[in-house]
């Protein structure tokens, strides 16, 4: 099987944290929270219900607990991860800035979790992404051009670079039930995922990424999506774990040159021996 020097290490260090974890699953409160999410404008009032009657803080404190165990278990797989879970350096918000005088702040309509490197902001990394939508839960690899044009060019410099080999993992991760999909902001309201593409080469592929008409932005997006009949248990833990094993190859071809390889290039035997010897002598 694919990956199964690196499988067994997350399945090493999720043993000697498991006392630590708190997860047991999403209630049907929290999978169930964004299914009568309403159009965008009418959204801030019932997310302001929503927190009235208590569904909020069911969502929030599930959500919290899952990121929980998730940094308990791969930050010490990889050591390079932000493990700070306060603020929003991992966890997103529910509301975003640009609400007029007297308005109610717009909603994303969704939850986020990134994993991404300890000191970035998440929004200057590539991430490994957890999104709780009303689809089901969304998990995979994530990056997008933000105010800081210079680092998504250097990005898709690296993109281009490495597209042969990025397009070989997701010929292996398409089979997995893998998609390359971008999402407008508008979409999560209209309960759709937005626009799956299935290149049929690399070029095509780093065509997608690159792509900015309307409504999408260049983005580089590949995801699985978990139906709600798989978050109801603590067993979503370990489907998350798997698809972490899956993408990390592609995480780690998107990394600009001072990522630090020596400890976090786990995809490498080499790396991965000395990460093990290091995690038992800790």
């Amino acid at each position: 099987m694919r990956n199964q020097e690196l499988r067994d290490f997350i399945s090493l260090v999720k043993s000697s944290v498991s006392v630590n974890l708190k997860f047991t699953g999403f209630s049907d409160t929290a999978i169930e929270f964004f299914n009568d999410l309403p159009s965008k404008p009418e959204a801030p009032d019932w997310l302001r219900k929503k927190k009235e009657s208590g569904d909020f803080d069911v969502l929030k404190s599930e959500f919290i607990d899952l990121v929980h165990d998730l940094c308990k278990i791969l930050c010490l797989v990889d050591v390079g991860f932000e493990d700070d879970l306060s603020g929003n350096k991992i966890i997103g918000r529910e509301t975003l800035q640009g609400a007029g005088k007297g308005q109610s702040a717009p909603i994303t309509g969704h939850h986020w979790c990134a994993m991404h490197t300890k000191g970035k902001p998440k929004t200057e990394d590539t991430q490994f992404f957890i999104n709780h939508t009303s689809l089901g839960l969304r998990v995979g690899i994530y990056d997008k051009r933000h105010d800081d044009s210079k680092r998504w060019n250097n990005f898709l410099l690296r993109l281009n670079k490495n597209k042969e080999g990025i397009f070989e993992e997701y010929s292996f991760l398409h089979k997995e039930g893998f998609e390359f999909v971008k999402t407008p902001k508008d979409e999560y309201f209209n309960h759709a995922i937005g626009k799956v593409f299935h290149p049929k080469s690399a070029q095509e592929m780093y065509q997608f990424v690159c792509d900015s008409n309307p409504p999408f932005k260049q983005s580089f997006g590949i995801l699985k999506l978990i139906p709600h009949s798989q978050m109801k248990n603590s067993s979503l833990i370990d489907i998350i774990l798997e698809c972490f094993v899956d993408t990390r190859a592609i995480y780690e071809k998107l990394q600009p040159s001072r990522f630090d390889f020596y400890k976090r290039e786990i995809t490498s035997i080499d790396v991965l021996k000395r990460r093990k010897e290091e995690f038992n002598h800790r």
